[in-house]
């Protein structure tokens, strides 16, 4: 069997956007920083593996500049013929585990194939037209709004 590997592609003005929009407050910027964490660990641990990343998304009460959030709600959408649950038990046990043990500060995940991703351009539902709406892109190429 063959193995595909996937070359990784950061948004990095896209994380000085997310810094603009969603200001400056001390809980705030540590919400940048744990995102900022998450982009660079996904380039280092994703490098190399089956496991590729089209866009990566924050959406809800933190990309909309609240002043209060419980937790950083995250859309990433895969490559084609990568697996969901292997990704999404990859990123959470060698990223996601890391930053919340560091900065105490949760990531709500939810992960997409480019399947599922075209059903929803198709017909968005509440929850779709609201990650178009607020969503902040972190990490990749928007690929939401095609």
């Amino acid at each position: 069997m063959k193995v595909t590997t996937y070359e990784i592609v950061s948004a990095y003005d896209s994380i000085n956007k997310l810094k603009e929009t969603v200001g400056d407050s001390k809980k705030r910027a540590k919400g940048v920083q744990a995102i900022m964490w998450f982009a660079e660990e996904m380039d280092k641990k994703l490098k190399g593996t089956v496991f590729a990343i089209q866009c990566g998304v924050i959406y809800g009460a933190f990309a909309k500049g609240a002043r209060r959030f419980q937790q950083i709600e995250t859309l990433l959408v895969l490559e084609e013929n990568v697996a969901e649950v292997d990704t999404f038990d990859f990123i959470v046990d060698n990223i996601l585990c890391d930053i919340y043990l560091e900065l105490g500060i949760y990531f709500s995940l939810d992960v997409m194939n480019p399947k599922k991703l075209q059903l929803a351009l198709m017909q968005p539902g509440p929850l779709f037209h609201r990650i178009q709406k607020e969503g902040i892109l972190f990490y990749g190429q928007d690929v939401l709004h095609q």
